[in-house]
C-alpha cells in the first residue's frame, strides 16, 4: 500500500517538472522563432493589403473621404490638347518658320537663326536684340520674318532685372561680341558682324535698353521699339511730373529718329500701374518734348488691339491703345511682327538663301498677329514707306 502511494507520488512530481519545464521553456523558444515567422508573415499581410486596396479602389469615393484625396483623384483627368484654347498670354505655336530651334550657346540669352544664310557679301547680319518675353516674340515673328537674326534675353520681373547686368558698358559690348561669334560659327563665316542693331522690349524689357542708351556704344544702334513698356517714377508728391532724368536716354534716341536718323516705335495700353507712370504718360511725355502733336488714330491693328491715338515724326512714331487688363497688355506683343516687317524693309535685310517661306496656318489666330494678313503682317506698312522715302529723299539730297 505504501509502494503505490510512492509511486503515485513520484508520478505526480514528475509531471509537475515536466509543466515547470512547458512553462520555462516555450516563450523562450517563441521568442527564438519570431523573425523566421515576421519573415514568412510579411509577404501575406502585404498580399492581403494589395487585395482590400482593390476592392476599395472599386468602390465610388464616400461623402466622408478625405478632400485631399479627391483632388488627388481628380488631378489625373487632364484635359486633352485639342481643347486647350490660345490667348496672348500663351499663344498658339507655329514653329520655327525659316528658322532653326533655339540656339543656347550664348552666355546670356538665346537666338534665331536662319536655316540659310542671311549675310551680305562682307558677312554682314542684321540683328534684334530683344528684351523679355522672348519665346513669345518668336511665335509671333516667326511667319513674318525673312532673314533678320533675333536675340533674345530673359531675366526675371521688373526693370531692375534687366537694368542692373547692362549698368556697365562691357556688358553690352561682350554680348555684341558674343553674338558675332555664334553667327560667324553658325554660318561658318569668320568675317560675320553686325551690320544693323535694333532693340526691342515688351514691359520690363525697357530697363535693359535705358542702360544701354545712356552709355557710348548706343551709337551703335539704330532703331529701339518698346512695346507697352516705359515706365518712370514721378518726381513729386502730386504725380503730375515724371522723372526726367529716367526719360532722358529715350528722348535723346526719339528726336534722331524724328529727324530720319534712327528709328523709334512705341506703343501703350490704358493699363494705370500702382504707385509709378503708365506707358500712356511716358508716351506722350515723349511726343510733348518732341512737339509732335497726339492726334486722334481709329484702327483694328489686331483682333484685341484697337488703336485710338498716335503721334508721329519722321522715323518715331508711337501709337496707343484701348485696354487695362493683362490680356491687353499680352496683345501687344503682336505689334513685335509688325515691328519686325518694317525694320527688315527699312534695312534691306537679306532674305534667307533659297528659302520661300508661307505660313501653314489657314487662319489667323486671335491676338497673335497684328493684323488680318496670314502671309505677312505689317500694321506699320505705311510708316516704313514713309521712312524709307526720307531716306531715299535724304540720300540725295547729300
Amino acid at each position: 500500500m505504501y509502494q503505490v502511494r510512492i509511486y503515485n507520488t513520484s508520478k505526480l512530481l514528475c509531471y509537475a517538472l515536466f509543466l515547470t519545464l512547458v512553462m520555462f521553456a516555450l516563450p523562450a523558444c517563441t521568442k527564438s522563432m519570431s523573425p523566421k515567422l515576421d519573415k514568412y508573415a510579411v509577404p501575406y499581410k502585404a498580399e492581403k493589403t494589395k487585395a482590400a486596396a482593390k476592392v476599395e479602389r472599386s468602390k465610388p469615393p464616400s461623402k466622408t473621404a478625405k478632400p485631399e484625396r479627391l483632388i488627388k483623384i481628380a488631378k489625373t483627368k487632364l484635359p486633352s490638347r485639342s481643347a486647350k484654347v490660345a490667348t496672348p498670354c500663351d499663344m498658339a505655336d507655329p514653329g520655327y518658320g525659316i528658322y532653326k530651334p533655339w540656339v543656347k550657346n550664348l552666355k546670356m540669352g538665346r537666338m534665331l537663326m536662319p536655316k540659310k544664310k542671311t549675310l551680305t557679301a562682307d558677312g554682314g547680319f542684321d540683328l534684334i536684340i530683344h528684351f523679355h518675353g522672348g519665346n513669345a516674340v518668336r511665335k509671333t515673328i516667326v511667319d513674318i520674318a525673312r532673314g533678320v537674326y533675333i536675340a533674345a534675353i530673359d531675366l526675371g520681373a521688373g526693370s531692375a532685372a534687366y537694368a542692373r547686368p547692362f549698368s556697365k558698358p562691357e556688358k553690352f559690348l561682350t554680348l555684341l561680341k558674343d553674338i558675332e561669334k555664334a553667327v560667324a560659327k553658325n554660318t561658318n563665316n569668320k568675317q560675320a558682324h553686325i551690320r544693323k542693331l535694333g532693340l526691342t522690349g515688351w514691359s520690363a524689357g525697357y530697363g535693359a535698353i535705358r542702360a544701354i542708351l545712356r552709355q557710348k556704344t548706343s551709337n551703335r544702334v539704330d532703331a529701339v521699339v518698346l512695346i507697352d513698356g516705359l515706365h518712370s517714377n514721378y518726381s513729386n508728391a502730386s504725380r503730375t511730373k515724371l522723372r526726367s532724368y529716367q526719360l532722358k536716354p529715350f528722348v535723346k534716341f526719339a528726336k534722331h529718329a524724328a529727324q530720319g536718323q534712327k528709328f523709334m516705335f512705341v506703343s501703350h495700353s490704358s493699363i494705370v500701374p500702382p504707385g509709378y507712370a503708365s506707358t500712356t504718360e511716358t508716351a506722350h511725355y515723349l511726343a510733348e518734348k518732341l512737339g509732335v502733336p497726339v492726334q486722334q488714330s481709329s484702327a483694328k491693328d489686331s483682333p484685341l488691339l484697337s488703336r485710338y491715338e498716335q503721334a508721329q515724326s519722321g522715323g518715331f512714331l508711337m501709337r496707343g491703345y484701348l485696354g487695362k487688363g493683362k490680356v491687353d497688355h499680352c496683345a501687344q506683343i503682336a505689334l513685335m511682327a509688325g515691328a519686325v516687317g518694317t525694320l527688315e524693309e527699312w534695312w534691306q535685310t537679306p532674305q534667307a538663301e533659297n528659302m520661300r517661306y508661307v505660313s501653314t496656318r489657314t487662319k489667323p489666330v486671335a491676338g497673335q498677329t497684328s493684323n488680318l494678313s496670314v502671309v505677312r503682317v505689317d500694321p506699320l506698312k505705311q510708316q516704313h514707306k514713309q521712312l524709307s522715302n526720307a531716306v531715299i529723299a535724304r540720300n540725295d539730297s547729300s
